[in-house]
């Protein structure tokens, strides 16, 4: 039980955190214009993660509810993989994204933001497409799919952290947030390992994995609201790398 109350607070602190962040981009001649932009694309990621997490993990407590042998579990087994593989993939697109809007100024603007987060969206609807093609859920299958295909996130976001330091087209309590999402998705690899039990006998316990994940979502919702209320002050929140002043080094270039 104590599972799946977590799982239900994860997508809302998701949708938090993006909500936060699409009204961190609206704060015009109070936050740099990148800046603005980069919040509006995590906010409008983070927020179709939310929606994505919060309808698979409701099947989920409907699927726990109605019990084994259920056509509720038989549903959700079915497309509990479109789910995870969805985000997984709508990373990808996100990580682009964000990599496109550090390196190409002439992304730099509203509406071809929001022509990156649909292409996130249509990461998500290939991803949604992938986990079907894998089918029903199969502990061995899904699991290690899972894990492989989080590496590859991983790298990403990580190399998106590295460029948004060198060209700092984020602020640092966006940065934070961001950074603490991809120690998240680390520890989710060794977590699936651990559930396949591979090379020894301990495995995760569920809650605990769904308790870190509320932690650092609720973190990052923590951190958004922070920067909201800055925003709101007229305080400004420089990057990691500034040039003294509260401005971003090369971030107009």
């Amino acid at each position: 039980m104590r599972t799946l109350v977590l799982q239900l607070v994860l997508p809302a602190l998701f949708l938090l955190f993006g909500g936060t962040a699409l009204l961190i981009a609206r704060e015009r001649g109070r936050v740099p214009r990148d800046y603005r932009l980069s919040w509006l694309l995590t906010g409008a990621t983070f927020t179709l993660y939310g929606l994505v997490i919060g309808i698979q993990n409701a099947c989920a407590a409907w699927a726990y509810v109605a019990g084994p042998g259920s056509r509720a579990l038989e549903l959700y087994l079915r497309y509990a993989p479109l789910g995870n593989h969805s985000r997984t993939f709508g990373s990808y697109a996100y990580c682009l994204a964000m990599l496109g809007l550090a390196f190409s100024p002439r992304l730099r603007n509203t509406g071809r933001v929001w022509l990156l987060a649909g292409l996130v969206a249509a990461g998500m609807m290939v991803g949604a497409a992938y986990g079907w093609r894998e089918g029903a859920f199969v502990r061995q299958v899904h699991y290690t799919a899972v894990a492989m295909m989080t590496a590859l996130e991983l790298i990403l976001l990580l190399a998106m952290l590295f460029a948004t330091l060198v060209v700092p087209t984020v602020d640092r309590l966006h940065w934070f947030a961001v950074g603490l999402h991809t120690f998240g998705v680390a520890l989710n690899i060794l977590w699936y390992v651990g559930l396949l039990g591979i090379g020894f006998g301990w495995a995760p316990a569920p809650w605990l994995m769904a308790a870190y994940r509320v932690m650092f979502a609720g973190a990052m919702a923590g951190l958004a609201v922070r920067r909201l209320i800055l925003a709101r002050k007229g305080v400004p929140v420089p990057g990691l790398i500034d040039s003294g002043e509260g401005a971003p080094v090369m971030a107009t270039r």
